[in-house]
């Protein structure tokens, strides 16, 4: 039987894997918001 203190921290190593996890594909999404939006301006500008 673990120690409470062990199973926070076993839980907290968990928890950074997904966040880390969650973080890198976070940059991906802002990175593709980006593109879509500078995308939409080409659009707009070309529509003018």
């Amino acid at each position: 039987m673990s120690t409470p203190v062990e199973r926070l921290k076993e839980t907290l190593d968990e928890f950074s894997d997904e966040h880390m996890m969650i973080t890198v594909s976070r940059k991906d999404l802002e990175a593709l918001i980006r593109s879509y939006e500078n995308l939409k301006k080409e659009l707009e500008k070309r529509s003018e």
